[in-house]
C-alpha cells in the first residue's frame, strides 16, 4: 500500500488561505451577475468537466459513450445517466480521475486523520458523510478544489464583511459548532481555515453545552455558524446570561431548521437566521437572513430537479 502523506498542519493552513483568498474576489464578483453570465460560465465548466472525466475515468467514459464535450448545451442535461451514491461507492476505483486514488487508500487515510487534518499525496482532501440519506459516501477533491468549495460556501458573508469596511488582511472571523473531526467538511474547514482571509473559531458539536459556551464568549465571534439543533441550545444559553455574544449574523447548516427553532434564535441572538444548504459534494445554498427561499450557488454547481424515480422534473 502507498503511505498517504500530508503537508503538516500549518502549511496546510497557509495553502488553504493562499487558495481561498485567491478566489474570493472572483466568487463575490458573481453574486451580482445575470443569468446570461452564469449560463455561459456553466456551459464552459460542464462541457470541461465532461471531457476530463470522459478522458479520466472509465466509469464515466462508458456511461458517456457518444456524448461530445465539445457541443453539450446545457438543455442537454437531461441525456445524462444519473450516478447515484451508492454506484459511486460500488464503482469508486473506476469513478476517479487520478489512477493512483484508490479506495483502500483513502479509507486508510481517512482512519489516520480523524484527529489532524492531512492531504492524501499531498495534495487530496479526503472526506466522509453520511448526508441525508444516512449511506455512507466518501469524497475525494484537491486542497484547491475544497478551497472553491469554502469560498461559494463563505462568500456571502465576506462580502457583507467587506462591505461593512472589514479587511481580508485582516480576516472575516466566524464561531463554528460543527463537527470535531476533520474527516466531516465542516471539521476540516474548522480545523484549516485559521487565518485570514477566513479565521473559523471551533467549538465543536460534540463538546458539553458548558464547554462551547466558555469558548464562544472568550472568543466572541461577530457570526455564528453551526448545526441547527445546537444552535437552538445556544439560544436558550443566550436567553439565560450564560452565553453573551453580539451576533451580526448566525446561520444554520447540516440539519432541517424549524419554524420553532428558527424564532427562538432569532429572538435570542437578535438577529435572524440564514438557513444553508451545504453537500459535501460541493452544493451550497443559503436563505436571505430570515428567509425560507434557498438560493443555489450555481456557478459552481447545477442542480437538475427530479421525481422520485430519478428522471427530470420542471422547476
Amino acid at each position: 500500500m502507498t503511505t498517504t502523506t500530508g503537508t503538516g498542519l500549518d502549511l496546510l493552513r497557509a495553502r488553504m488561505a493562499t487558495a481561498i483568498g485567491g478566489r474570493m474576489a472572483g466568487h463575490i464578483e458573481r453574486l451580482g451577475w445575470g443569468a446570461e453570465q452564469l449560463a455561459d460560465l456553466q456551459r464552459t465548466r460542464l462541457r470541461a468537466l465532461l471531457a476530463r472525466v470522459i478522458d479520466r475515468s472509465p466509469f464515466h467514459a462508458a456511461r458517456l459513450a457518444g456524448i461530445d464535450p465539445a457541443r453539450f448545451e446545457l438543455a442537454d442535461l437531461t441525456r445524462l445517466p444519473i450516478m447515484t451514491k451508492a454506484q459511486m461507492m460500488e464503482h469508486f476505483d473506476e469513478v476517479v480521475t487520478d489512477p493512483r486514488v484508490r479506495r483502500e487508500e483513502v479509507e486508510a487515510h481517512l482512519g489516520a486523520s480523524a484527529a489532524e487534518p492531512a492531504l492524501l499525496f499531498g495534495d487530496y482532501v479526503c472526506l466522509v458523510s453520511g448526508g441525508s440519506s444516512g449511506l455512507r459516501g466518501v469524497f475525494v477533491q484537491t486542497a484547491e478544489e475544497y478551497a472553491e468549495f469554502a469560498a461559494s460556501l463563505m462568500r456571502r458573508a465576506m462580502a457583507a464583511f467587506l462591505a461593512g469596511g472589514g479587511q481580508l488582511a485582516d480576516g472575516l472571523v466566524i464561531g463554528i459548532v460543527a463537527a470535531a473531526s476533520p474527516v466531516h467538511s465542516s471539521g476540516m474547514a474548522a480545523a484549516t481555515a485559521a487565518g485570514p482571509p477566513l479565521r473559523l473559531i471551533s467549538a465543536p458539536a460534540t463538546w458539553p453545552t458548558a464547554a462551547i459556551v466558555e469558548c464562544l464568549n472568550a472568543a466572541q465571534p461577530p457570526a455564528l455558524i453551526g448545526h441547527a439543533s445546537r444552535l437552538a441550545e445556544l439560544a436558550r444559553e443566550q436567553s439565560a446570561g450564560r452565553l453573551r455574544l453580539r451576533l451580526r449574523a448566525v446561520t444554520s447548516v447540516s440539519e432541517m431548521l424549524t419554524a420553532e427553532d428558527r424564532r427562538a434564535i432569532g429572538a435570542a441572538f437578535g438577529v435572524p437566521v440564514i438557513n444553508a444548504f451545504v453537500s459535501t459534494e460541493g452544493l451550497v445554498g443559503h436563505s436571505d437572513p430570515g428567509g425560507l427561499v434557498l438560493t443555489f450557488a450555481s456557478d459552481t454547481c447545477i442542480a437538475e430537479c427530479v421525481d422520485e424515480a430519478g428522471r427530470p422534473a420542471g422547476p
